[in-house]
């Protein structure tokens, strides 16, 4: 599997792939255990149960491309994201001439010189 995703900070494409053997083991709809509350073992995650004639590998290749993916794509591990203001790539230096501004809930460290009182 390989495509391009985009980094979670700056939206910037990022190249992905991955090399992964997928098993599945499809069975018959009504081998399926009738139980309400059923522990399932490892072997069990990779079981598919299948009704009527006709089978959907769409679904099946969706659901493992989805798991391969990593929970969140970024360009570079220290990526600075975008400017919430202008919207600039702060990866870029000099993209961004916007003043920084201090989140109003943490100001009040700003007065905070360190010394103990």
């Amino acid at each position: 599997m390989a495509g391009t995703l985009r980094c979670a900070r700056c939206l910037q494409p990022v190249a992905w792939s991955a090399a992964e053997d997928v098993e599945i083991r499809l069975l018959p709809e009504d081998a399926a255990p009738r139980d309400e509350e059923l522990e399932l073992g490892a072997d069990d995650l990779d079981v598919r149960f299948v009704s009527g004639d006709t089978l959907d590998l769409v679904e099946l290749a969706a659901e493992q491309v989805l798991l391969a993916m990593p929970m969140r794509v970024l360009c570079r591990p220290k990526c600075a994201g975008v400017c919430p203001t202008c919207g600039a790539d702060l990866n870029i230096e000099g993209a961004c001439s916007c003043p920084r501004e201090i989140d109003p809930r943490w100001a009040a460290l700003a007065d905070i010189s360190g010394k103990p009182s």
